[in-house]
């Protein structure tokens, strides 16, 4: 890849903690200094927010102005104004060379369970996980998704759903597009709730479940 050019996009409700915004001044700070990739010729960043209750519809106002923009974005990667991540995020999940790769993480509120499915079933990241495991419906908290994707499937990708972040999963995998979690970025972000909840979090509901006979 000659050029690498991201959109980072953040669909905000207008309130977020700070964890969050130390994780994406290190995140562009990481990108500004680091290669995402060594044959690649340049490599260009820009954040973009908005500020609204409508998630899904935010998402898609934020796309299509990037996807029209006459600069080419090559990426785009969704950081949502409640998680916390490493500043090396991107690098690592851009480094899978994946159309449609995100992470898995634990809910902030009620009963803490892991985000991410497969099979019908929640996907499970425990100690023991790495590398990369196919899912079918990931959420957007982190997600870096290609351009082909966007030009591939027609809207609406994230409205039109009972939840946006599994709306564009399904969508995305109907036009032949697989999706990928990373395990190893995963246990390093946190959800931001009460306080930053991590994979281990929902690990916990996981076993408590599983030693109930659940």
């Amino acid at each position: 890849m000659s050029e690498f050019r991201v959109a980072v996009l953040t669909p905000s409700t207008g309130i977020c903690r700070v964890e969050y915004a130390q994780s994406l001044a290190k995140l562009v700070g990481y990108f500004s200094q680091v290669r995402v990739y060594e044959d690649c010729e340049s490599q260009m960043l820009v954040t973009d927010s908005i500020i609204g209750s409508g998630i899904g519809a935010n998402y898609e106002t934020m796309i299509r102005k990037w996807l029209d923009d006459d600069r080419g974005w090559t990426h785009f990667l969704s950081v949502e104004d409640d998680m916390m991540v490493p500043a090396d995020a991107l690098h690592r999940l851009a480094a899978h060379r994946l159309p449609i790769v995100g992470c898995n993480y634990s809910t902030n509120k009620g009963d803490l369970r892991f985000t991410a499915r497969k099979n019908g079933h929640r996907l499970l990241t425990d100690d023991d996980a790495t590398g990369l495991e196919e899912a079918d419906l990931i959420p957007q908290g982190l997600t870096l998704v290609a351009r082909e994707v966007y030009e591939t499937v027609p809207m609406p990708w994230y409205t039109g759903g009972y939840m946006a972040d599994y709306h564009f999963s399904e969508k995305a995998r109907n036009h032949g597009f697989h999706i990928y979690v990373d395990h190893d970025v995963s246990k390093e972000i946190g959800h931001i709730g009460p306080h930053v909840y991590t994979y281990r979090d929902a690990l916990a509901h996981y076993q408590q479940e599983a030693s109930n006979g659940g």
